[in-house]
């Protein structure tokens, strides 16, 4: 019996839980992050923020009504606001509330299946 199956590059198991996706997913977007903060001190701002969007943030929403809502889904968004920190340059220990401060906060329309922090 096949335990997962990948459709349309969603991957999910024989219970329609999104786990194995979130799985496969937040590697890719460690290793986004990673190259985030290598570049970061070789691009401006807003060659940066294009960094963003057109790594991290694509394979992040990528399927996200799906499994947005899913109670895996906080790995990723823990993730989010890991590169979020990188590029702005706030620290650890600042509250993740603060991160709005730095950055445009924006719920999408579907408030309940994602959250994103926008730069």
């Amino acid at each position: 019996m096949v335990n997962s199956t990948k459709f349309l590059g969603l991957t999910l198991d024989n219970t329609l839980s999104c786990r194995p996706h979130i799985d496969t997913v937040a590697p890719k977007l460690s290793l986004a992050g990673f190259a985030l903060r290598i570049v970061k001190p070789l691009l401006s701002p807003e060659s940066l923020r294009m960094v963003y969007f057109s790594y991290f943030h694509s394979i992040m929403t990528y399927g996200i009504i799906f499994w947005g809502n899913s109670c895996h889904s906080n790995v990723t968004f823990r993730l989010q606001k890991r590169v979020i920190r990188i590029i702005t340059g706030i620290r650890n220990r600042v509250l993740a509330e603060n991160i709005s401060g730095h950055s445009k906060y924006y719920h999408c329309s579907h408030s309940m299946y994602c959250r994103f922090y926008f730069l």
